[in-house]
């Protein structure tokens, strides 16, 4: 049976987003923004068994992960027309 196939895993879901932003005019026709926006989507935990590793001892634990990340973006707009 293959070592990957007995792995057990759990995930802590949090999905929590949190943004903010602001955009300046610079006169009637342009303006530039920024924004940032952080994204939690949890912790995953995965268990994989003992195995023998070729005269190194054996391989296997608790692995944990957690997804999370920062989006920042920045712009200059233009207004076309009157």
């Amino acid at each position: 049976m293959p070592v990957w196939s007995i792995m057990r895993s759990a995930r802590q879901r949090s999905d929590l987003p949190l943004a903010s932003g602001a955009e300046y005019a610079l006169d009637p026709r342009w303006s530039v923004k920024a924004e940032a926006l952080y994204v939690d989507l949890g912790k995953k935990t995965t268990f994989v068994p003992g195995v023998p590793g070729g005269g190194f001892g054996t391989f296997g634990g608790r692995f944990e992960t957690a997804d999370t990340m920062w989006i920042v973006r920045a712009g200059v707009n233009y207004k076309f027309g009157g």
